[in-house]
């Protein structure tokens, strides 16, 4: 003799797929949206913080063409005079508490913070110096210590 499922026996087998499918379609798409709304919160933020670099660093850019600008036009007549007008830098910006340093080609290096290197070292020879030496104008380098 076969068993007849009863009418509340029918609803909770056809209530409760409906109802965990429900949930499940809710908690997909509310996750969608959360994801959706954070990353967009997170793409202004990062905005917002791609702006501010990019003004510390015209910032900073402007104040090292001062210096760049004076030096290129000649006034100072000896490297003493260069390198006074460098130690004028020192702790002038949290960017570069040090100062400004500046070397040439010929070998001649100048450090605003008073530091003087050993005979050994060779300043064509420094990463940083061959990497400005491939720019034209004032850039940002790879960092070194």
């Amino acid at each position: 003799m076969k068993k007849k499922t009863g009418v509340r026996a029918k609803l909770i087998f056809v209530i409760i797929p409906v109802v965990l499918l429900l949930i499940a379609c809710f908690f997909l798409i509310s996750r969608r949206m959360l994801i959706e709304r954070d990353q967009e919160r997170l793409e202004a933020e990062a905005s917002a913080y791609a702006k501010d670099i990019e003004s510390w660093a015209d910032r900073i850019m402007g104040e090292l063409k001062v210096f760049e600008d004076a030096i290129n036009l000649g006034t100072f007549d000896t490297d003493e005079e260069i390198l006074a007008f460098l130690e004028t830098s020192v702790e002038t910006n949290s960017a570069y508490p040090a100062g400004i340093y500046m070397g040439d080609d010929s070998g001649v290096y100048l450090d605003g913070s008073g530091w003087v290197p050993d005979a050994d070292w060779v300043l064509t020879e420094r990463d940083w110096y061959v990497e400005g030496c491939g720019h034209d104008e004032l850039a940002f380098g790879e960092p070194y210590y």
